[in-house]
């Protein structure tokens, strides 16, 4: 796959899931309602939709369908931007800006910004509940449902925030750190990955390759975030940067400094494109996976 395939794929991911999650919130009860239009401002306001294009992308190695797989992509990124509301209130990273425009809160209010992630996060779930009416077995989309709970609860993302919360202006160990970070970044695209193997019907052994893989590349993502935010402006990221070391977060850049920092996403980058050499038909997913690490926003 040479770079102009390459993106004529990633296009293709992409308005899949514009257009799917614009149908999503295009029903006769989201018409000039204050809490929908909050949604739609946030969850159709752009974005990278890394963890849609996983879940399709891994259905689609697996010569799985687009039908198959958007309803749980789709979820991936309404849990998603979910948690983006709710980390922009003040009570949470205080962030007037998300993708270059006025964060959730700022636009709609407080009140406003908390109902529409809460939103956001049951309509995941009425989404993946439409998927029963794609597969023949009723397990599958069961199980996809199951991983995105435990994802994105106490024990994965939620766990992962909280702890994020709990540590400010405390020097955690890296071990804290990783976990911390493995939960409030990593969990969720670890489940996107995984989603698309159950999407698909992929078996016991595809399903753990894709788990391996999102480990490695959440921290490999969540350690480039962390190299942005003291390294861009905030024109180029479209929201404030050196976040961190004004609320005093540990982070990856404050325990190993920038260059050593990189060296560690190279390796883990490394590591996610070494797992997926035991997939077939990864082509695609190899040259995002090295997209994601060489990425400015």
């Amino acid at each position: 796959m040479n770079n102009t395939e390459f993106e004529i794929k990633l296009n293709e991911y992409r308005n899949i899931l514009e257009t799917s999650l614009t149908k999503r919130t295009d029903q006769p009860g989201y018409k000039n309602n204050r809490v929908c239009d909050a949604i739609k401002y946030s969850l159709l306001g752009g974005g990278k939709r890394v963890r849609g294009v996983l879940t399709l992308a891994f259905c689609d190695a697996l010569s799985g369908t687009y039908e198959q797989a958007v309803d749980f992509a789709c979820a991936a990124e309404m849990v998603h931007c979910y948690s983006l509301i709710h980390d922009d209130l003040p009570c949470m990273d205080n962030d007037d800006y998300r993708r270059g425009k006025l964060s959730c809160h700022k636009k709609f209010g407080e009140a406003t910004a908390v109902l529409a992630g809460d939103g956001l996060l049951t309509l995941a779930f009425e989404t993946m509940v439409h998927s029963c009416k794609v597969f023949d077995d009723m397990e599958l989309a069961l199980e996809g449902i199951g991983i995105m709970s435990s994802s994105a609860g106490v024990l994965g993302m939620i766990g992962g925030q909280i702890a994020d919360i709990q540590n400010e202006n405390r020097n955690m160990s890296f071990n804290e750190l990783l976990v911390m970070q493995d939960k409030k970044t990593g969990a969720l695209i670890k489940a996107s990955c995984c989603l698309g193997i159950v999407a698909a019907g992929g078996d016991v052994e595809k399903f753990a390759l894709a788990g391996e893989y999102g480990t490695a590349l959440g921290l490999a993502f969540q350690i480039t975030d962390d190299i942005l935010d003291v390294t861009s402006d905030k024109e180029t990221l479209g929201k404030a940067v050196n976040k961190d070391k004004a609320r005093g977060k540990f982070n990856f850049v404050s325990e190993m400094g920038v260059e050593e920092a990189k060296k560690t996403a190279e390796g883990l980058t490394g590591e996610a494109i070494k797992t997926l050499g035991r997939l077939e038909n990864s082509e695609f997913l190899i040259m995002f996976t090295k997209s994601l690490l060489e990425r400015q926003n």
